[in-house]
This record gives C-alpha cells, structure tokens and sequence, in this order.
C-alpha cells in the first residue's frame, strides 16, 4: 500500500493500489471497479452480520426467560456464538476500514 496521498488509476500513468495484499494490484480499470464493488459488498456482510447477531441475542434473552424444555441452548453455547460472530464482525469491519483507507 502505497501512501503518497491521492491518486487515481484511470489514466495508468501513475502508481497502482495495492487491495490487501501485493498480489491484488488494481492495475486496470476493471479490476478497480471490480475492487469498489467488492468493498461495498463487504460493507453489506458487515452490516448483515450485525444483524444476524442481534437475533441471536434477542433469542437468547426470549429463551432465558422461558422455562427450560430440554430444546433449548444453554447460555453459554449462546455466549460462544455471540463473541464468534462478533470477532468476525470485528475483522470485516477492520478489513473494510483498511480497504476504505486504501482507495
């Protein structure tokens, strides 16, 4: 990654971005469009992750209130899957935030 200030890929005269790796050079226009579309994806993900771990809270605080049948899962497994969901959560935003600083 290079950090010499702003600079843009149309003209192809100038120095190319690197996207997370040396590997992912957006070199060429498609691959930077591609590239745009890809972040903005990852921007989605990020908040759908969000989402799905806020039901999974809401359907940890319906169950802790409910009589235990048998069927249920125990708070801790819940907890567990909360904080895995939440690092992954955590790590695409971070990867979303360092590709935003990119472009």
């Amino acid at each position: 990654m290079y950090m010499d200030g702003f600079r843009k890929t149309w003209n192809g005269n100038h120095v190319c971005l690197n996207l997370f790796f040396p590997g992912w050079t957006l070199d060429s226009r498609e691959k930077f469009i591609l590239a745009i579309f890809g972040v903005y994806a990852m921007a989605i993900a990020v908040e759908g992750i969000s989402k799905i771990r806020r039901r999974i809270v809401m359907m940890a605080k319906k169950e802790a209130n409910q009589p235990d049948n048998g069927e249920s899962w125990t708070p801790n497994v819940l907890r567990l899957i909360v904080t895995t969901i939440h690092g992954i959560q955590a790590l695409t935003g971070y990867l979303l935030m360092l590709a935003t600083m990119t472009f």
